[in-house]
């Protein structure tokens, strides 16, 4: 979704005039009577030339005949000083048709957009609620957005609509929401703009535009109607000039690099080696971190930030600064739920209550840990996103030339609700494990949470429950899927194999394998799919340590596969590490578990993953605020429970064979899912029979 281009604050700087002539020469008479010169040479007028303060690229035709400098002013000063009253200006031919060109693209966009609305117009489902927000005077860019993104597909005006003035987007942190937004002055103080990291409306959009597509549908923290209405309109409502830095920070991570679109000239002929994403992205961070203050941490938009920082951080192996930015979010979220109860029913709050418990709950998952995100969960179960929100739609987009690549409803809001609603029971599971309780983790508590995930799964709507390969699912859809699968293999991982003496009782314990195992594989089969897809270059991160997740299994327990296992997995890092510089440490923690595996590493090991042995055990802490991504398995066994075969038998039937002929297991999956189901059943009642 491309993204309405900001301001530009670079003013063009005042022309310095010249000093006039006579005042040169008398500078000049005085400073030669003080070396005793004569009176002849005083009295000769000595011939300055003057050079332009500043020099335009089109000069006056006056100027142009006599080839010289011109400093574009109407008049120039060169005319201005020779008495020429045809002082004119023709206009270059290039910059002719770039403004034709600039002219047709602005038609083309206004275009789409009252087709959009006409479209919606004459449809039953959307006419009603178009018809009265063109009542109220909402503005048409601000209705097309609301139906889509083809308002933003397209570059925008220059000057400002009617019904938008002071276009493009600026506004102080600490401006009245409903202030004249006239009232600004932008040239007081460079915290008025979104962002004074780039005046290139493009870099901003593009970068905003790759947040929506990619982050936003994973890791939904804001509204993004909300949010860009606000941005629109120039209000501080639900946009803020620290989010949007945060956001375009996020979006320099997907982007690609070097920096192939020649965004801001000036900066790349200055410092071209530096100008690079990477570098913008620590650009951004800093400008968003100034423009939190004390007095305005309790805002739902510097709440957002935090989260958004959190995944910049995490992406660029800061992980111990991030946690605490995580940390913070969710402290600050639910202290503000308590002191403020009509905000609670906003969707915009709904929206930012599930998105950063979710995104904290899978911090714990896959660091192995219980951090403050307890809280929230008390207030988020009873949230329910309304699924006929209105929200923009999914287009494949990686560079600015894809806003022509065809779009599909992107059913984020419905992937939210329910990654919000797995993020619970990844929750329950996570203090199964890792809680303060220390109780000991019986049998019935694994298959009880096992039976939570097989429900969810069964809960699916329609939309987001066929991810095979004929289906063209979303990337987030998949993502969502793949989540899913992992957090089977971390549910029944310790209890596959805990080291020493198996706590369980069990003459047969491959049965966990059974179900470990097909989790794992299905999981990275949707890996597979959505590399073909979309490749692993902007693939999030929580599905960075779900690749791994699944990989280490496979490798330890399909000998026959590891080799294929290993080198897909780091192959895949390797795609992701172009954006995501944590993938580094993450890589070398996965050599490391090959290694002890005995797995025979690629033969291109080096180009997969550079020198080896190249990050400090503090770049290793950094990636996932542990030296290895695996789970405390030694641990974990200390907490398990011991079982009988019988009782184990008694515990299956009770928590996953009786709910199965209630609920009616299978009823929505695909024939495959349904296959690979029944076979594992027949699996595991064969071997609690035996």
């Amino acid at each position: 979704m491309p993204i309405p281009p900001a301001r530009n604050l670079r003013a063009r700087a005042p022309a310095i005039a010249a000093p006039p002539v006579s005042d040169s020469i008398a500078s000049s008479q005085t400073g030669r009577s003080s070396d005793n010169t004569t009176s002849e040479s005083v009295t000769k007028k000595p011939k300055v030339r003057r050079v332009p303060t500043s020099i335009t690229p089109i000069a006056c035709e006056p100027c142009k005949k006599a080839r010289a400098k011109c400093d574009g002013d109407l008049p120039c000063y060169r005319c201005l000083n020779r008495d020429l009253d045809k002082c004119i200006y023709h206009p270059h031919s290039k910059t002719t048709k770039d403004e034709l060109i600039r002219l047709i693209k602005e038609m083309e966009s206004l275009r789409k957009r009252d087709d959009r609305i006409f479209n919606a117009l004459v449809s039953d489902e959307k006419s009603q609620e178009v018809v009265m927000a063109l009542r109220s005077g909402e503005p048409r860019d601000s209705i097309s957005l609301r139906l889509g993104r083809l308002t933003l597909e397209g570059p925008l005006p220059e000057t400002p609509p009617a019904t938008t003035a002071g276009w493009p987007p600026y506004l102080p942190d600490g401006m009245d929401p409903r202030s004249p937004v006239d009232e600004v002055d932008t040239d007081s103080d460079h915290g008025h703009a979104w962002t004074t990291v780039t005046n290139n409306p493009a870099l901003v959009r593009h970068l905003l535009t790759l947040y929506f597509t990619w982050a936003h549908p994973i890791h939904m923290v804001v509204s993004e109607t909300a949010f860009m209405r606000s941005y629109l309109e120039l209000t501080a409502d639900y946009c803020s000039s620290a989010l949007v830095n945060a956001m375009c920070a996020l979006g320099c991570l997907l982007a690609e690099s070097p920096l192939e679109m020649s965004y801001d000239t000036e900066l790349m002929a200055n410092d071209p080696e530096d100008y690079k994403f990477a570098t913008l992205a620590e650009r951004f961070m800093e400008e968003a971190r100034s423009l939190i203050k004390w007095d305005n941490l309790g805002r739902i938009t510097i709440i957002q930030t935090f989260a958004i920082m959190f995944l910049v951080d995490a992406g660029s192996g800061k992980a111990r600064r991030a946690a605490s930015y995580i940390s913070f979010a969710t402290t600050q979220l639910f202290d503000r739920a308590l002191g403020n109860e009509p905000e609670r029913h906003t969707d915009t709050w709904k929206i930012a209550v599930l998105g950063i418990t979710a995104l904290g709950i899978a911090w714990d998952e896959f660091t192995h840990q219980v951090s403050n995100t307890h809280q929230l969960p008390s207030l988020a179960p009873d949230i329910e996103l309304d699924p006929f929100l209105l929200e923009s739609e999914w287009i494949f987009y990686r560079q600015p030339s894809d806003v022509s690549n065809p779009s599909q409803p992107s059913l984020a809001i419905l992937t939210a609700t329910y990654t919000a609603k797995l993020m619970f029971i990844v929750r329950a599971t996570t203090n199964l494990f890792y809680g303060e309780s220390r109780e000991p983790v019986t049998g019935g508590k694994i298959l009880q949470q096992y039976a939570r995930y097989l429900a969810w799964k069964e809960s699916l709507p329609k939309e987001i429950a066929s991810v095979d390969a004929n289906s063209q699912a979303l990337p987030h859809v998949l993502t969502l899927h793949i989540h899913y699968h992992t957090a089977i293999v971390q549910l029944l991982r310790p209890i596959m194999d805990p080291p020493g003496v198996h706590p369980l009782n069990l003459r047969n314990p491959e049965w966990f394998q059974v179900l470990a195992l097909q989790s794992a594989e299905d999981g990275l089969l949707l890996l597979k799919q959505y590399r073909l897809l979309f490749n692993c270059r902007h693939q999030p991160q929580i599905q960075m340590f779900c690749l791994v997740h699944l990989s280490d299994l496979i490798m330890r327990y399909k000998p026959r596969k590891a080799e294929e296992v290993v080198h897909f997995c780091l192959d895949m890092l390797k795609e992701s590490r172009k954006g995501f510089p944590f993938c580094g440490p993450l890589q070398e923690m996965f050599r490391h578990a090959a290694s002890d595996c005995r797995v025979l590493l690629p033969l291109d090991l080096e180009n997969l993953m550079g020198p080896l042995g190249q990050y400090s055990i503090d770049e290793l802490m950094e990636a996932v605020v542990k030296p290895s991504f695996a789970q405390p398995l030694n641990y974990v066994a200390s907490i398990i429970a011991p079982l009988t075969q019988e009782q184990w038998a008694q515990e299956w039937h009770r928590y996953i064979v009786e709910p199965t002929h209630h609920v009616g297991l299978g009823s929505r999956k695909s024939s495959r899912d349904s296959d690979q189901y029944m076979q594992g059943q027949m699996q595991i009642s064969s071997i609690l029979n035996s």
